[in-house]
């Protein structure tokens, strides 16, 4: 268990184990990951909203391998509003959320060895989420002992396809203003790419989401860039599991 000095929530319930193990996160893996449940008003508190009834939920702890502090949460709510689109079907809207001007970081596992982000002959899966980051740790340990404790791969997760980038710093306008700068987000530096194989493992929507293809092409741009090689994880549609 990764030793955390002051983290928000409380244990899990029966109930968010048995959400958790359909997603294939094991009661152990949770803990591991410091998977927390928070009420309504802590969860508004954390994520810098105001409480009207629908936050309450889960949060996932962002804690640097090696570091003893949590630099982010992201929350998942439980009961989130729904909002219909234009196919008339209702969808829940705003399921996970953030800080406001928190900024876009990796998602690593709690418990990962900070080792693994350097060492290149280790490959890095990235993916959306972090319920399959962490599902994807377990894949990558599974039927591993002690005599081999390295992951077959390195699970990394942004909280969306984009989220590899984001707001990197200030630059002056034409009239003096501030502007932001976007760029890829700082987490990315703190890996070893060169010579690496990453697979890119996106959902089944890739095909008919113009924006996560691009997402997933200049994703794989950026990081051939940093010297890795990389390759891309098609996941059939029937293969996908719950995203909640």
């Amino acid at each position: 268990m990764v030793s955390v000095m002051n983290i928000h929530g409380v244990a899990l319930t029966e109930a968010d184990y048995s959400r958790l193990a359909e997603s294939w996160i094991d009661r152990d893996l949770a803990d591991q990951a410091l998977i927390r449940r928070v009420t309504g008003p802590e969860a508004a508190a954390i994520v810098g909203r105001k409480d009207n009834g629908t936050m309450a939920g889960i949060i996932f702890p962002y804690i640097w391998p090696g570091d003893s502090s949590v630099r982010a949460y992201r929350l998942r709510r439980d009961h989130p509003p729904l909002e219909y689109g234009s196919d008339g079907k209702a969808r829940e809207r705003e399921k996970y959320l953030s800080a406001p001007g928190q900024g876009n970081r990796l998602y690593i596992v709690p418990g990962t060895n900070p080792v693994w982000l350097q060492d290149q002959t280790i490959p890095v899966a990235i993916t959306e989420g972090e319920k399959k980051a962490i599902s994807l740790y377990r894949l990558s340990l599974y039927g591993r002992g002690l005599d081999n404790p390295s992951p077959r791969f390195l699970p990394l997760g942004i909280p969306g396809v984009w989220c590899w980038k984001g707001t990197i710093g200030k630059a002056p306008g034409p009239n003096g203003e501030r502007r932001d700068v976007k760029g890829p987000i700082p987490d990315l530096n703190r890996v070893n790419w060169k010579g690496r194989i990453v697979f890119i493992v996106f959902d089944h929507n890739v095909y008919t989401n113009t924006k996560v293809a691009g997402a997933r092409k200049d994703l794989s741009n950026e990081l051939t860039r940093r010297g890795a090689e990389v390759k891309w994880v098609d996941i059939p549609q029937c293969l996908e599991g719950r995203d909640g």
